[in-house]
């Protein structure tokens, strides 16, 4: 089985069947690697992988004419994981070897002991073979490296402001030693940043529906927002791609989705739910003409319980039943196939209560649009994009609390607000890697089981809707009750 490893010059290491190999060249999207001993041991055997995934796919045409050494492997293994804990953490590097080596890792102990004479620190390795034990370095060596480490990434001084001059390297791979930093425009004030590793970039290029939306609270005080592209995959919804902007203005957009399409030309969007905001909303359907966008129901609905405490209707909302439920039967015109909509917004606007007016006006403008003499306005929104009939009836999600659920995941780890530009990369490189994981588990068919309550409230509604009621005002009443 193949794995990434760094060298001790931080160049990557693919390990294949005990031996070890370094890149000779890239081209054509591949990547050719030959024997970590070619030099010293003449050994020209050859592995080709792809770049998009490492995947192998030619393997070594003839045997090695020497044999592995495992106890190196075992003890790079441990220098690998001693600098990458110098790069994440704060603690110190005696903190760092006492970690490692007990019980938190089950595999090394340690024991330190004070001499007046010197600083002495004896390795009680466990669970390491006596072949390896002998090829670990000196010890003022291998503390030399935890420190070489955590230069790399103090050296690089927390940025104040979107003119730092570059990332550290090592904020810019995977865990897996990948590439995860796609693009950065540059120091200045429009600097946009993009993070996407292979595996997820592969999965843009297979999935058709997305969820797309942006955060405020987890990102670094020196831009705007994160703004995230999830697919569903296998019935999941994955972050596949992280942008850091610096504003939410159309060409910022522009330029995001120009990059993300460069980084990943396979990415062909069918389907796309979103937040109400227009800038994602031109740029999407400027550069994919036949995607198929839609309103997340969620926002939607928000939309409409804001104007309702904006328009001083909230008491009787939340002390009026039926008031409530006619409220909620406007919300519910998104539930309805898209040409019955109008005839049903004249209808409700006829039955409902004088005090219902505002809000219809407002609904009217919003998403219907007003009644003129030769036609109807223009909406701000247009049916087709707050109707979400067909996404239901096609059993896709129909608002984007998957990718709100993991914005709240991300904040319960970061555990702050606006975290250090270094310390929201190292969180995210960290969340990469438990991507990673939910990818792999998802192709081996580890698909993920959604609530109950999700399951029963889809159940009903997909019942109401494929069994309407003849009259649409009975209809929209009991998909408010439901």
């Amino acid at each position: 089985m193949a794995s990434f490893l760094s060298t001790t010059k931080c160049k990557r290491l693919l390990r294949f069947n005990g031996y070890e190999y370094v890149t000779e060249n890239k081209s054509g999207g591949k990547t050719y690697w030959k024997c970590k001993d070619y030099w010293s041991k003449k050994c020209n055997v050859r592995i080709h992988t792809l770049n998009i995934d490492d995947s192998i796919v030619q393997q070594p045409k003839f045997d090695h004419d020497h044999p592995a050494d495992a106890a190196k492997s075992e003890v790079r293994d441990l220098m690998n994981n001693l600098k990458d804990r110098a790069k994440t953490t704060n603690e110190t590097t005696n903190d760092i070897l006492s970690t490692f080596m007990t019980g938190n890792y089950n595999k090394f102990s340690i024991t330190f002991l004070n001499d007046v004479h010197s600083d002495l620190i004896m390795f009680s390795l466990l669970g390491v073979s006596e072949e390896a034990r002998a090829s670990i370095p000196d010890l003022h060596h291998v503390k030399r490296n935890i420190q070489r480490a955590r230069i790399t990434v103090d050296s690089a001084p927390v940025p104040l402001d979107l003119y730092f001059d570059r990332i550290p390297y090592n904020l810019i791979i995977t865990k897996r030693n990948d590439n995860f930093l796609c693009f950065d425009s540059g120091p200045g004030a429009d600097r946009i940043i993009i993070f996407s590793s292979p595996a997820q970039q592969k999965i843009m290029g297979l999935a058709s529906d997305f969820v797309v939306d942006g955060t405020f609270k987890i990102t670094p005080k020196i831009f705007f927002q994160l703004y995230c592209v999830h697919a569903i995959y296998r019935n999941e919804v994955l972050p596949v791609c992280f942008v850091l902007l610096p504003n939410k203005t159309q060409i910022t957009y522009q330029q995001m989705i120009n990059q993300i399409s460069i980084i990943c030309p396979l990415w062909l969007p069918q389907t796309v739910m979103m937040d109400f905001e227009k800038g994602p909303i031109n740029v999407l359907g400027d550069a994919f003409p036949n995607i198929q966008m839609t309103g997340c129901f969620f926002h939607f609905r928000q939309t409409i319980h804001r104007k309702i405490q904006e328009l001083g209707m909230q008491n009787d909302y939340n002390t009026n039943a039926r008031f409530a439920r006619q409220a909620r039967m406007i919300v519910c015109l998104a539930l309805i196939p898209v040409d019955d909509v109008v005839d049903a917004f004249g209808e409700l606007s006829d039955e409902l209560p004088l005090a219902f007016k505002p809000l219809l006006l407002y609904f009217q403008q919003t998403y219907i649009g007003r009644t003129r003499p030769y036609g109807r306005a223009k909406p701000q929104y247009d049916l087709a994009f707050w109707n979400i009939n067909v996404r239901i009836t096609d059993g896709l999600v129909r608002t984007t609390n998957g990718a709100e659920s993991w914005h709240a995941h991300l904040k319960s780890i970061f555990n702050c607000d606006h975290p250090s530009m270094w310390k929201f990369i190292q969180y995210l490189q960290h969340e990469g890697n438990y991507i990673y994981t939910r990818i792999v588990r998802l192709d081996a068919d580890d698909a993920p089981e959604a609530g109950k309550k999700y399951l029963d409230h889809t159940k009903r509604l997909l019942h109401l809707i494929n069994n309407p009621h003849s009259n649409i005002m009975d209809q929209l009443e009991n998909l408010a009750i439901s």
